[in-house]
């Protein structure tokens, strides 16, 4: 402060000014400094709206009917058939097959969950979903299985051992193990049979032992057990002789020949 005084007039002048300028050169650069950090804050706050808009989007996406969601765990891929998004409904999807085609022994789970951890239930296996694989040998149906799509396994000739977790299986669509020339046996017994259609299980040369029941069964189709082994056995589970006499006569009226028929009680 004692320099200062002893400076002259102008001098102090001069120093003002220069003491100004340099309060306004720091209050410009902090002015500019506290913009860029504002800028950039604002610039991050919308990259990240955008970032949550765009994530929100693919898992919309992701999760919309006929997406496809990977059980990385099996090796599976499976068809979203009802959006999480829909309101009031289970969310379930539909067994698509494998990534590479090359598992010869495959479990189609009870249910399964998307990138995002929701969770699907698996209800049908999809239209030619091993549809003339060479390869497959024994298959695992789970639980919440409902329906098996046309041509599910077709064609599928080394397929010789078939496990039935469902008690929920009401229809076996066209074709669906039509050409499984060793598939041996097959239990339908404990599956809410409505329909098994036309050529289910035609040229299925090796296919003797078969369990149905009958209890709700209204459909045999065309050829269902056309060129089944000679002397198959078919045992029908149902309430009462009415009902086991009612499904013998679809069967045969399908086109089943050279066919033995047992009867088991079961309400």
């Amino acid at each position: 402060r004692k320099a200062y005084d002893s400076l002259d007039s102008t001098v102090k002048t001069k120093v003002t000014k220069l003491n100004v300028l340099t309060a306004a050169e720091a209050a410009l650069k902090q002015m500019e400094e506290d913009k860029a950090k504002a800028d950039k804050e604002a610039a991050d706050k919308l990259a990240e709206q955008e970032a949550a808009k765009k994530a929100a989007e693919e898992k919309v996406a992701a999760e919309s009917v006929g997406a496809v969601v990977e059980s990385t765990s099996t090796d599976t891929k499976y068809n979203i058939t009802t959006s999480p998004a829909t309101e009031g409904s289970t969310a379930t999807v539909e067994f698509a097959g494998t990534n590479d085609n090359t598992e010869a022994v495959v479990t189609i789970q009870n249910t399964v969950k998307d990138a995002y951890g929701v969770e699907y239930v698996v209800t049908k296996i999809a239209d030619n979903a091993f549809n003339s694989s060479k390869v497959l040998t024994d298959v695992t149906i789970g639980a919440n299985v409902t329906e098996i799509g046309q041509n599910a396994f077709k064609n599928c000739s080394k397929l010789s051992n078939v496990i039935i977790q469902s008690d929920s299986i009401a229809k076996i669509d066209e074709g669906a193990f039509s050409g499984a020339k060793a598939l041996k046996s097959i239990d339908l017994s404990e599956c809410k049979l409505e329909v098994i259609d036309k050529n289910a299980f035609s040229g299925c040369k090796k296919l003797s032992n078969i369990k149905i029941n009958g209890n709700k069964l209204t459909k045999v189709g065309k050829n269902a057990f056309k060129n089944i082994k000679k002397n198959a056995k078919i045992t029908i589970y149902a309430k009462d002789k009415k009902t086991y006499k009612k499904i013998v006569k679809l069967i045969k009226k399908s086109g089943a020949k050279n066919v033995k028929y047992a009867y088991k009680k079961k309400k």
